[in-house]
């Protein structure tokens, strides 16, 4: 398409393309009008001020830039829309404003829209929409399947980001932030479209309404249907950040557990070798020539008691998974039907952070086996 394309429709499936100087002269006895312009184009800018015969404040609408999908009821039984819509595979947004009545549509959009490309080559052929409620829904509809892709796609992408996170947590934490900014941003952008459309089926103009009721049912259940599609990938995605959330926390509490228990292993000795390097008398053994050796050996029994009793208080990072292994059962007890976790005598016996079912099945059989 060009930067100013008119076409006049025949009520058969065809439009007629038209030149600038028939778009000057048309009136709605020659049929509906379709005028798609870039918000650039200097010939659509001069024909909306000229010809177009819209006020002031709708040209300027028209022209704006889109910041948010959104619809509105002019007089005259008019409507305006502004989508922000997929506009290649590469997930590119295209901002398109559109001013209609019942005998004629002007579409404004920031570069090529391959929803109005598919209908302009229908009408070429014979096939496309007869009225211009025919063309909203149909441009609708079009735009409507490229974001259902892009919905089945990012869940897609959401289970195979769950197996890598299965394999290689830290290599899936960018992916995931990422792919939660998509996720949201899709949400976001259906969501308004959804608000969008259900003001026009509620409050839109006969001319759009009565001649495609079962169109626009259709349009409506699907962006539902979408919207819902997108809500259970966002909590997917959400229960992935608490899973990797808990697990990182999980990991700083094991690092700063484990030195805990060396500052405490390594305290008493420093007490003692702290209490012989004083400047007083009357230190054992202080000239016999084995006196060094044997005060090393002291300190690792010392050292080596410590470890076994923090050991077998479980104190130590890993004892208690080693004893689940090695005794089933051990340090849980029963309540209720249920195994839960419960404090022993000299400490407590950590729970493992909660998984998401998607990913926590998978780590629990590589635990098992």
């Amino acid at each position: 398409m060009s930067d100013l394309a008119a076409r006049v429709l025949d009520g058969t499936g065809a439009g007629l393309l038209i030149d600038a100087e028939t778009l000057r002269r048309w009136t709605p006895g020659h049929g509906p009008l379709w005028v798609a312009m870039r918000r650039d184009s200097v010939d659509g800018r001069r024909w909306l001020a000229e010809d177009s015969g819209l006020a002031a404040g709708d040209q300027e609408t028209l022209l704006r830039p889109v910041r948010q999908t959104r619809a509105g009821i002019v007089e005259n039984s008019g409507l305006t829309i502004a989508l922000r819509v997929f506009a290649d595979e590469t997930g590119a947004l295209r901002q398109v404003r559109c001013f209609a009545r019942v005998d004629r549509l002007i579409t404004v959009s920031d570069g090529p829209m391959p929803a109005f490309e598919a209908l302009v080559s229908l009408l070429d052929r014979g096939r496309g929409p007869r009225t211009i409620a025919d063309v909203l829904v149909s441009a609708i509809r079009v735009a409507g399947e490229r974001d259902q892709v892009a919905a089945y796609r990012l869940d897609e992408d959401v289970v195979a980001l769950e197996l890598a996170a299965e394999r290689d947590l830290s290599r899936a934490l960018e992916p995931l932030r990422q792919m939660a900014q998509r996720a949201t941003a899709l949400r976001r952008r259906l969501g308004a479209q959804r608000e969008a459309l259900a003001l026009l089926k509620h409050h839109g103009p006969a001319w759009l309404l009565d001649e495609q009721p079962d169109q626009w049912r259709d349009v409506l259940a699907g962006n539902s249907d979408l919207v819902g599609t997108l809500d259970a990938v966002v909590d997917r995605i959400r229960s992935l950040q608490d899973f990797a959330q808990n697990q990182l926390s999980s990991a700083l509490n094991d690092r700063l557990y484990l030195l805990t228990v060396l500052s405490a292993i390594v305290m008493p000795l420093s007490f003692v070798t702290g209490l012989l390097g004083v400047n007083l008398r009357g230190i054992p053994a202080r000239d016999q020539p084995w006196a060094f050796a044997a005060l090393c050996l002291v300190l690792v029994l010392i050292a080596a008691g410590e470890y076994l009793l923090l050991r077998r208080l479980r104190w130590v990072p890993g004892a208690n998974r080693a004893v689940a292994l090695a005794h089933p059962g051990a340090g849980l007890g029963v309540v209720g039907g249920s195994r839960n976790p419960r404090r022993g005598a000299a400490g407590p016996c950590r729970p493992e952070p909660a998984l998401p079912s998607s990913v926590g099945d998978g780590q629990a059989g590589a635990r098992a086996r």
